[in-house]
């Protein structure tokens, strides 16, 4: 039709990798969600000290801090046995077995809130395949799924 107007759409989501405190505490005010800019330590003290500031400024602006979710960007090794060591001097993820995977992932979603993942896998010599990838999706995501319903 002639001089329609398109149907009203929702706005889409916002996303912010902030990591100073003023773009945090916009995060808090007006994004739907964070991504950490150090993705694959949600153990940190950086990681817990930048959440604060989010979820007081979504207080502070009426919100319920968990209306803003936090995702995190993993780049990482899918073993076919467990390291003996899943973290690195710095206490950042390196991967392990699917099995170390899962609990890693299972207790970043229930102890420190993570709301999804974005992951970049390869094998020990760095590669990615579709293999390793299909590994990833069925012994990975399927069970951390089922484990966090």
């Amino acid at each position: 039709m002639d001089g329609a107007l398109p149907a009203a759409q929702p706005p889409p989501p916002v996303w912010t990798g902030a990591g100073g405190p003023r773009a945090l505490r916009i995060t808090g005010r007006l994004a739907d969600g964070w991504i950490p800019q150090y993705g694959d330590d949600w153990r940190s003290a950086a990681v817990r000290e930048a959440r604060a500031v989010i979820d007081d400024a979504a207080l502070r602006a009426g919100r319920d801090p968990a209306e803003v979710g936090t995702c995190y960007n993993i780049s990482a090794t899918l073993t076919s046995r467990d390291l003996a060591r899943t973290r690195d001097e710095d206490g950042r993820w390196i991967g392990g077995s699917a099995r170390q995977w899962v609990d890693e992932l299972v207790t970043a979603v229930t102890d420190y809130d993570a709301g999804g993942f974005t992951t970049t896998i390869t094998d020990r010599s760095g590669q990615a395949t579709l293999d390793l990838a299909t590994r990833f999706a069925q012994d990975v995501i399927g069970p951390v799924r089922d484990a966090t319903r």
